[in-house]
């Protein structure tokens, strides 16, 4: 029997901070939305559920449930990001996010509207247009009417369409992604004692590696450490398990962890994040 604490599961963790999102969201607390939708992104480690793993049809059922709540979630983030003004920012995901699914009429009407804020008009008229001849083609439909009637605004120059005013002195979140800790942590005074010394000292941002066997406790002694001194780095705490220790789990690559660290950033300040480097195979 596996015996879990409330917050110990990332599934149960992500569905909870995704509706948290969504609530936000739709009373327009849009700067609070987008720091759940954002966290709530961040617990993912790639675009599938358990990718390249045999799944029996009730976990494909599962699975393919939390892939398309994932999609709710990027679409809301988009949405709450939109409405604090950051259409510069979601320019490029919603281009390369449209691409990749050219029926989504949501994205397209989102694509239309972050165009249209950056001063380009005629390129979200031309969106509009590719997808109308894109669904005649693929499906034999019309542009639904969300869709149409943001084609009509902007031919309109509806005021609405503005960015908001308050877009400049939007909140700034950081990531918070350390793992829980234990509390039946015990020994390591030498070590916590060290590592606790090195990250809160003065000076050059340190690195710092934890060596050892497998098995011994290197990752909760890093998580424990961590959250010790969480509080001196208000920029961001950033965490990546790199599975090179995980059995029947295919290792993470340099591009997929830079991946996940640059989408986990993409909502604090433009300074490098400060984390702690640890052998292959362990966690960030």
């Amino acid at each position: 029997m596996l015996r879990a604490a409330p917050g110990e599961i990332d599934v149960t963790r992500f569905e909870e901070l995704a509706e948290q999102g969504r609530r936000a969201l739709a009373e327009g607390r849009n700067d609070v939305a987008l720091e759940r939708l954002t966290r709530a992104l961040g617990l993912w480690r790639g675009e599938a559920v358990l990718e390249g793993l045999p799944l029996p049809a009730s976990l494909r059922g599962e699975a393919a449930r939390l892939e398309r709540l994932r999609a709710s979630v990027v679409d809301a983030a988009l949405e709450a990001r939109l409405a604090l003004g950051q259409h510069a920012e979601v320019l490029a995901d919603l281009e390369a996010l449209t691409r990749r699914d050219p029926l989504n009429e949501r994205l397209r009407t989102q694509l239309m509207l972050a165009l249209y804020r950056c001063g380009r008009r005629a390129e979200a008229l031309a969106v509009y247009q590719e997808a109308r001849e894109t669904l005649a083609a693929e499906l034999g439909v019309d542009p639904g009417p969300d869709l149409n009637r943001m084609h009509q605004r902007i031919l309109a120059d509806d005021p609405a369409l503005a960015p908001p005013r308050t877009a400049a002195t939007r909140r700034i979140f950081a990531p918070a992604e350390l793992p829980i800790d234990s509390a039946a942590f015990t020994g390591r005074a030498a070590e916590i004692t060290r590592l606790r010394a090195a990250l809160t000292s003065a000076g050059p941002v340190a690195v710092h590696t934890i060596t050892g066997a497998a098995g011994i406790g290197k990752s909760a002694l890093a998580v424990h450490v961590a959250h010790q001194v969480a509080g001196g780095f208000p920029d961001g705490r950033l965490y990546v398990n790199l599975h090179g220790a995980t059995p029947d789990a295919r290792p993470l690559n340099p591009a997929g962890a830079l991946a996940r660290l640059l989408r986990s950033s993409a909502t604090t300040r433009p300074c490098p994040p400060t984390w702690t480097r640890r052998r292959p195979g362990s966690a960030r």
